[in-house]
């Protein structure tokens, strides 16, 4: 295993993720990333910014953490989090 590799700690079952509110706490400061980035894109305010940010983990907890119960490991953890699912 090369030194780069991401070992996930999240215990997983059949592949998906065993328990999705650890699975959100653990990767809090990913999400804080893709966030900041998307905001950027967006040329978003600071203001706009933390709103949009609220309003993304709220939407992970509202929903029951439903974003981390679909990852199915077909792709890394940040590329499914900003291209597949944050957002909708």
């Amino acid at each position: 295993m090369s030194s780069s590799a991401h070992v996930s700690l999240i215990p997983t079952v059949d592949g998906l993720i065993a328990d999705p509110a650890l699975a959100f706490l653990e990767n809090l400061s990913l999400i804080e990333r893709v966030v900041a980035i998307i905001a950027r894109r967006n040329a978003l305010s600071t203001t706009d910014a933390d709103e949009f940010g609220s309003w993304a983990r709220s939407r992970i907890i509202d929903s029951d953490y439903a974003v981390f119960r679909k990852f199915g490991g077909r792709s890394s953890m940040a590329t499914y989090l900003s291209v597949v699912r944050i957002c909708r």
